[in-house]
């Protein structure tokens, strides 16, 4: 009955942390938390947004202005937008803690604002970075990316390939990063419990 008792206590050792794993590590990632200032009732723009670190002013959009839904809650992000200084590209990153070689997964969705050329992008985080080009007008698209962390504190960042004074540019929404769960570590925790019972039967013949 002990045994049994320390089987069923591990295994829900094993679910709670499972389920921690897959907690957002992305702070304000729906784009629904402007601090201090009002949330637009169309769009608006702000030299910077709670949870996010950016090299230019960035838009807010409201969920239906210009007939373009957000993908998650009510408000969604434009990258390229009024740029300031003229020397420096548009882009928005969030600073989060991870741990050295484990594996994450990136989800977020994006689309194309209509007009403006193709308003690529570069997603980069931990060992991972991409350049998007071929992403539409009118829906969104959501991108997965996996990848492995190099520090104790990563770097999400999203940064504009248009032009520096193109004031049209890539919707962001729904942005998160979660913890893949390894299954070598749950075989791990198995044959620990085998090890368990084993050495619990030699104990007691």
């Amino acid at each position: 009955m002990n045994i049994l008792k320390k089987l069923i206590g591990t295994f829900a050792l094993t679910i709670a942390l499972t389920g921690a794993a897959q907690a957002n590590l992305i702070q304000n990632g729906s784009f629904e938390d402007v601090g201090n200032n009002a949330l637009p009732t169309t769009w608006s723009y702000y030299a910077s947004i709670p949870n996010w670190d950016d090299t230019q002013n960035v838009e807010i959009w409201k969920s239906g202005f210009n007939s373009v839904i957000a993908d998650d809650l009510n408000y969604f992000l434009e990258l390229n937008a009024h740029g300031g200084d003229g020397s420096s590209s548009y882009a928005i990153s969030q600073n989060f803690a991870t741990i050295v070689g484990a594996t994450y997964e990136l989800n977020f969705a994006a689309q194309k604002r209509s007009g403006g050329g193709a308003q690529a992008f570069e997603v980069s985080v931990g060992d991972t970075t991409d350049n998007v080009s071929s992403h539409v007008t009118g829906s969104w698209t959501d991108y997965t990316y996996t990848f492995t962390a190099l520090s104790a504190l990563s770097t999400l960042s999203f940064t504009s390939l248009d032009d520096i004074n193109d004031s049209t540019g890539n919707f962001f929404d729904d942005v998160s990063i979660t913890e893949v769960s390894t299954p070598n570590a749950i075989a791990l925790m198995l044959f620990g419990l085998v090890a368990l019972v084993v050495a619990r039967k030699k104990t007691n013949s």
